[in-house]
Formats: structure tokens, C-alpha cells, sequence
């Protein structure tokens, strides 16, 4: 009987982690849509499906602020990537946007007086990723 119980509670708790990993997943994903906001888009969707020991530095330049490149290393899953840059984008204060499942769209970033720096430019690099395979990085200025 223990076995049994024990068995339903992680079938319980596995169906649990699924359903929130699928909302986290979920949020703020647009479908594709044309901007005419200035915006860096970033497109993983040319990223080998799986590079187990990579990284990939990415830095963006706002009006006037200075930034440092900020490096992910670790496994390079193609699917994820789009969601880890949203979010670290987004816990970071920068205004940024999902579009499907590959692309991020970073706009500016707002400092602590509340005013808005938009974004003039991006790029990604990595030292174990071949360059055609490195996210495509876009300014789709006035797309629309």
C-alpha cells in the first residue's frame, strides 16, 4: 500500500511540475507580429538543437548607459534559450518581448529615475558555437 500511495504522489507531483513549467513557458509569449517600435530582435531559432558545453555572451547598448556583456555557459538547449534570455532580460529591468519560441525583442531599459533608454544595438558571440549558428540578431527599425 505504501508503494502504491508513494507511486500516486509522485505521478501528482511530476503532472504538477509539468503544469507550471508549461505556465512559466506560457508567459508573455506573442505570436509573430510586426513592430514599428525600434527594438533588437534576437532569433535562436538557428542555434544547433543541443551544444552541451557552450555559451554565449550577449550585450546591448542603450542611449546613454554604459553595460557590461553578460555570458551564459552551460548546455545550450535551442528550444530554451529564448525564454532564459527573456526572463534574465526582463528580471533585469530591461522591456522586452517574446515572440513565439524562438525570438526575443529588447526595446530599451528603464533606470531607477524611470527614465527610458531605448536600445541601439545588440550582439551575441561565443567562443564554442560556430558563427552560422549563432542566434541572428535584427534591428527591425520601423518593421510594419
Amino acid at each position: 500500500m505504501l508503494s502504491r500511495t508513494f507511486t500516486l504522489w509522485i505521478l501528482w507531483t511530476f503532472c504538477g511540475v509539468l503544469a507550471s513549467a508549461d505556465a512559466i513557458q506560457g508567459d508573455d509569449k506573442k505570436p509573430e507580429k510586426k513592430t514599428s517600435e525600434p527594438c533588437v530582435e534576437i532569433d535562436f531559432s538557428t542555434l544547433p538543437e543541443f551544444t552541451e558545453k557552450g555559451d554565449l555572451t550577449y550585450h546591448f547598448e542603450f542611449v546613454g548607459v554604459v553595460t557590461e556583456p553578460n555570458t551564459y555557459t552551460g548546455p545550450v538547449y535551442r528550444e530554451d534559450m529564448a525564454l532564459i534570455y527573456y526572463q534574465n532580460l526582463k528580471t533585469a529591468g530591461v522591456k522586452v518581448e517574446r515572440v513565439g519560441d524562438t525570438k526575443v525583442r529588447v526595446y530599451g531599459w528603464k533606470d531607477k529615475e524611470g527614465v527610458f533608454h531605448p536600445v541601439i544595438k545588440g550582439t551575441v558571440t561565443s567562443k564554442t558555437i560556430k558563427p552560422e549558428q549563432l542566434p541572428k540578431v535584427t534591428n527591425p527599425k520601423n518593421k510594419g
